[in-house]
């Protein structure tokens, strides 16, 4: 037997006991110490399990603990059944009986029995429509209470009821709240607003597209429920309060995102409290303002002649920086400074570095954190605004441990910020990680990206690199072949090394070499001739007999890239010769080629043969050869057409990009004056900190926010210091 069991056995005998106990009154029975600490410990927790009128009776029980561990017993197994999602409905069912008796607790004094109330009325509300409504006057009962925490919670759950017949009773409500003393009240009152919108859009449109003509129309309309939102929107945008300000924000971007109506006389205050606001707040703000910038200022080059909006929001940013570490703020700022700022953007370097910095304390997504911060930085790399120093590379060398996404987000970078002061560097880091590297994947993806700088000025060093590991990985040969490939004539010593060990690769690669070696014979006698050139000229022939006499074990592309290979030799035989290449072995062997490939299991090999058949002679009569030998030149310009030279490794597509990509479109310049009047016309800041001097000791608190000739204030009267006074000293005056 458990303790609970044991204390709840012992409960129950003493509530039987002092019923017993008619002569005596059970209120004066007192139980030892020992005992009533024990049963009050122990009597509920967690593995408690009650029956449906055990709940009833504690529920309706005049202790305020039995009401709250019943309670809190119901929130457990409510949770519980939402984890299980059994489907069953037995845990609803059980709640929405006994609903009425959960509700008849809203009235309680009690701030942990209330709360839970609250909790189970958001929940099963919109299940028991008609008792829902009976608490909704209680509830307004608590937007009066004394304690500010009443008052909050009381706004959020009467917001929070889902039966639209509520809302012109949250509209009177939020119309009084929304001017409560207490910021807490305040910033609930704008997740209210939130929330109404929500139950008036559900009732009334479908989809984002309808919801957004929705507001548009409702915005035009004084009587509509939005519009008296938005009014409400409006007074809490004026706010002086940092946290009510910050859920302002929030709330319109979530909804009246575009409207800039409700921002134009407020945008200077806003931007003043920006370093005050939270972290989801400043990349909500920062966001519309890069939008708002771009469409309601005349451009400008340089920050002195810009307005004076500009010029703070210039300076908040500056500060920003030096202390946030979000990486989400930090992404903000780098859009807004890049689309606004963008003659004037400070050292960008430091910022961006602040996105891949690692954030031990909070491990939760860090990898795509980074990545992302990668392609923002790659994203600032190609658009110019940064210039990563030899410096800071270490920030990208690419770690064996790092996951394939940052890894390779790192190599792209590394490439695309290869130069003549740091190319040793960067190679040398790429070759010693691909030979401490275990994983295939990330092997292969660095050496793509390697092959990419074997290049006249770069190349150097990592061919040597790779003819030391040719047959440790294909991509090496790939490079080799690529590099190879742009300047045949001047590679032909590497050429004649990898056809040296032709047949030790395989039969991709094979096929990859091969191919180079017909673009060579077709243009042999256009390089410069020298003692490698003719050595490999020479001997082809027998590499071709070498490759026929292993023809049929050969998959269907290497078939078909010898016999374009022999064909192409065959092309040069004739063109060099015309009257003895009848007679010559190559022209035997170019025949039993055909005769092969004719028969050849593979349609694509039959189809290849067949055209070299009509373009080339073969073993036909001589008139048929004359026709021939007459349209040779077509064969020859067929196989002499420029290739289309593509490198290794496809460019990943950024996500930052379509994140960075701001408006075009700008306001007429006609309206630019009558939006900056606008901007200028003011607006009640509401500043109620000043009044903290009528509950607090500390008299009248100045204001913090932005001070403007236009703008109304409220003032405060300077109030008479009341000192305490002896009973004499009273009397007397």
């Amino acid at each position: 037997m458990t303790d609970y069991q044991i204390a709840k056995n012992l409960g129950f005998m003493f509530e039987n006991a002092t019923r017993t106990w008619g002569k005596f009154d059970p209120k004066n029975v007192t139980l030892p110490p020992s005992i009533t600490s024990f049963i009050n410990s122990n009597y509920y927790n967690v593995e408690t399990e009650f029956s449906m009128k055990e709940i009833i009776k504690g529920l309706e029980s005049g202790n305020d603990s039995e009401k709250y561990a019943i309670l809190k017993h119901l929130v457990h197994k409510i949770d519980k059944g939402d984890e299980d999602d059994s489907g069953n409905g037995s845990v609803e069912n059980e709640i929405i009986s006994i609903f009425p008796n959960i509700i008849n607790n809203i009235n309680t004094e009690n701030l942990k029995i209330k709360r839970l109330v609250y909790m189970i009325l958001l929940k099963y509300n919109h299940l028991q429509p008609d008792v829902s409504l009976l608490s909704i006057n209680a509830i307004q009962k608590s937007l009066n209470d004394q304690n500010c925490i009443n008052r909050s919670l009381a706004i959020r759950c009467l917001s929070g009821i889902k039966i639209p017949a509520i809302l012109p009773i949250l509209l009177l409500s939020l119309g009084k709240m929304v001017k409560d003393s207490s910021p807490l009240v305040r910033s609930s009152c704008a997740v209210s607003i939130l929330k109404c919108i929500r139950l008036d859009l559900e009732f009334n449109k479908d989809g984002d597209v309808a919801c957004r003509d929705y507001i548009r129309d409702g915005l035009a309309d004084s009587e509509s429920v939005i519009y008296q939102l938005s009014t409400y929107l409006d007074i809490l945008l004026c706010d002086n309060d940092a946290k009510v300000l910050s859920v302002s924000i929030e709330i319109y971007y979530e909804v009246f995102n575009g409207f800039y109506d409700l921002l134009h006389n407020k945008v200077g205050n806003i931007i003043s409290h920006l370093k005050e606001l939270d972290s989801f707040a400043i990349v909500n703000i920062l966001d519309i303002l890069t939008e708002y910038i771009q469409l309601f200022y005349s451009k400008f080059d340089r920050i002195d002649e810009s307005p004076n909006e500009i010029k703070k929001l210039y300076d908040q940013l500056e500060d920003l920086v030096k202390y946030e570490m979000n990486a989400n703020v930090i992404l903000s700022i780098i859009r807004i400074m890049t689309a606004v700022f963008r003659n004037n953007l400070p050292n960008m370097n430091k910022i961006a570095m602040k996105l891949i910095q690692r954030d031990y304390d909070a491990a939760i997504n860090e990898e795509s954190k980074i990545l992302y911060g990668l392609e923002c930085i790659e994203y600032l790399i190609d658009e110019g605004h940064i210039e990563i120093r030899d410096s800071q590379l270490s920030h990208f060398y690419p770690l064996v441990k790092d996951p394939i996404t940052i890894f390779e987000g790192k190599v792209r970078i590394l490439y695309k910020v290869v130069k003549d002061t740091n190319y040793q560097k960067i190679i040398g880091e790429l070759e010693d990680l691909i030979c401490m590297s275990t994983n295939e994947r990330k092997t292969k993806l660095a050496i793509k990206y390697l092959n990419k700088l074997i290049t006249p000025q770069y190349g150097d060093l990592i061919i040597r690199f790779y003819l030391g590991h040719l047959k440790e990985n294909e991509e090496y040969t790939n490079g080799l072949i690529n590099y190879i490939q742009q300047d045949i004539a001047g590679h032909v010593d590497l050429l004649i090394k990898l056809v040296g060990e032709l047949f030790e690769f395989n039969d991709d690669i094979k096929a990859s070499i091969i191919w180079l070696l017909g673009e060579f014979v077709m243009n042999v006698d256009e390089y410069e001739q020298n003692e490698k050139v003719t050595t490999l000229k020479n001997y082809l022939g027998n590499l071709s007999i070498r490759l026929i006499s292993a023809f049929k074990g050969y998959p269907c592309r290497l078939k078909v890239g010898i016999l374009n290979f022999v064909s192409k030799l065959q092309i040069h035989n004739i063109v060099k010769d015309e009257g003895g290449y009848l007679e010559s072995d190559l022209f035997r062997v170019y025949t039993y080629l055909v005769e092969l490939c004719e028969v050849d299991v593979s349609i694509k090999v039959r189809e290849a043969v067949r055209q070299w058949k009509f373009l080339l002679p073969f073993r036909s009569g001589y008139y048929e050869n004359e026709r021939k030998l007459k349209n040779m030149q077509l064969s020859v310009l067929m196989y002499q057409t420029e290739k289309r030279f593509q490198m290794a490794g496809v460019e990943a597509e950024s996500h930052v990009k379509k994140y960075m990509q701001t408006t075009s479109d700008r306001l007429d310049p006609e309206y630019l004056a009558y939006y900056e009047e606008l901007r200028s016309s003011g607006f009640e800041l509401r500043d109620y900190g000043r009044y903290t001097s009528s509950y607090t000791s500390g008299g009248a608190k100045e204001s913090t926010g932005m001070a403007s000739a236009t703008t109304k204030r409220h003032v405060v009267a300077d109030r008479p210091k009341y000192q305490l006074q002896s009973l004499e000293d009273f009397l007397g005056s």
